[in-house]
């Protein structure tokens, strides 16, 4: 855990779908790799911050849950360092591994292209100014916030959004890893 006092990081990813759409990709595949990156930086022995580790219900019906966890960290006046949101990590069929990064506040994009310039081989990232996932509901309230998905803006997301075929088949698995890998060393290296 992190020094008394420390900062925290905050990592999330939304589990709800709309209906009659399973959400393997939109959004089990963030919950997942939240998931995976927690197990790994639980074997992180010391850590110069605390990260937190959330789940935000109803995105799809106006980003309500992170709306609410953004104003509960804001009534409790808590010393965030910043928040990484996951929305949508399971689709690549160009095979390219590349990650949007939505809105990056100052500086994120070099944090990011650091840990990807670590990973063999680096992951390609774009920068867009995507606002409709969860991260925004922190960017309003003054947080530093960031999303990270796939190439939403770039041409290579799933056709299968909010539909019956967003199911567990669709999951690329090796993409999903490699985005998880990424996320974790930007975990490691904020935590340093």
């Amino acid at each position: 855990c992190g020094k008394p006092n420390a900062e925290t990081i905050v990592l999330g990813a939304h589990y709800d779908s709309v209906r009659g759409a399973p959400g393997a990709n939109d959004d089990a595949s963030g919950v997942a790799e939240v998931a995976g990156v927690a197990l790994e930086m639980s074997r992180v022995a010391s850590r110069s911050r605390d990260i937190m580790f959330v789940f935000f219900d109803e995105e799809e019906r106006g980003l309500v849950g992170s709306k609410a966890f953004a104003q509960m960290l804001k009534d409790e006046n808590r010393p965030i360092h910043s928040v990484h949101t996951i929305d949508q990590l399971a689709w690549d069929s160009n095979g390219n591994r590349a990650v949007e990064i939505e809105l990056p506040y100052e500086r994120a994009m070099e944090l990011y292209q650091k840990a990807s310039d670590g990973l063999k081989p680096p992951i390609p990232l774009f920068a867009t100014s995507e606002r409709g996932s969860d991260h925004q509901s922190f960017r309003l309230l003054g947080f530093k916030a960031v999303g990270i998905t796939e190439e939403y803006h770039h041409g290579d997301t799933t056709p299968f959004y909010h539909k019956p075929g967003d199911t567990f088949q669709t999951v690329n698995f090796d993409y999903l890893t490699s985005s998880t890998a990424l996320v974790v060393e930007v975990m490691k290296a904020l935590t340093k």
